[in-house]
């Protein structure tokens, strides 16, 4: 579907590299899955894989040379510019990752992809903390009560998201200051075809 597919994407390079460790630079698309292809749109003939670009620092050479069991390349993490989707607004909700620099109040936004990557260890686990967490984004914006229950709203919900990841990556409540980030109402009616 055209709305999963985000193209005509460019890297200078120091993004990317195919899947035989080339860098890449140039024109790019992603799929809704963060799956990313070579090309502006996808060919059959010539699209190939692209994966998050491996750096290595010279000290980690020198490094890895003295110590050779420890592992010192990791994958650098990379913000993403997120825009849910029609199924996600549907569902009213999808899952949010961030990674934190343990040694400074830098928070990064980063997707399924690199949060497994962390988790694996492929992303420096001592360097960056992680959290994830669901983010709702339709339905009632506001708690709805009634005598025995109350039904809480996206606000609500998303500001008990922030507290949790305050827990977890302390500071984080200055990224996430709008509980209603990405809200959108689903709800609409259909107008009555005029030519009936």
């Amino acid at each position: 579907m055209p709305e999963e597919i985000t193209s005509n994407l460019y890297t200078n390079g120091g993004e990317f590299q195919t899947e035989d460790g080339v860098e890449y630079r140039g024109s790019y698309h992603r799929y809704i899955t963060n799956e990313i292809y070579t090309g502006a749109t996808w060919n059959s003939k010539t699209s190939k894989k692209l994966m998050l670009l491996e750096t290595v620092l010279v000290r980690d050479v020198v490094y890895s040379k003295l110590k050779t069991r420890l592992q010192t390349k990791f994958i650098t993490p990379q913000p993403i510019n997120r825009t849910p989707t029609i199924t996600e607004y549907n569902s009213g909700y999808f899952e949010r990752y961030f990674l934190k620099k343990c040694n400074e109040q830098i928070f990064i936004e980063t997707d399924e992809i690199q949060h497994t990557l962390w988790r694996n260890g492929k992303i420096d686990q001592a360097m960056f903390n992680a959290v994830t967490f669901r983010w709702f984004i339709s339905g009632n914006i506001d708690d709805v009560k009634t005598a025995t229950t109350t039904q809480y709203g996206v606000l609500t919900k998303n500001k008990k998201q922030i507290q949790y990841a305050q827990q977890v990556l302390p500071g984080i409540v200055d990224v996430l200051t709008n509980p209603l980030q990405y809200y959108g109402d689903v709800t609409y009616n259909v107008p009555k075809d005029i030519n009936t």
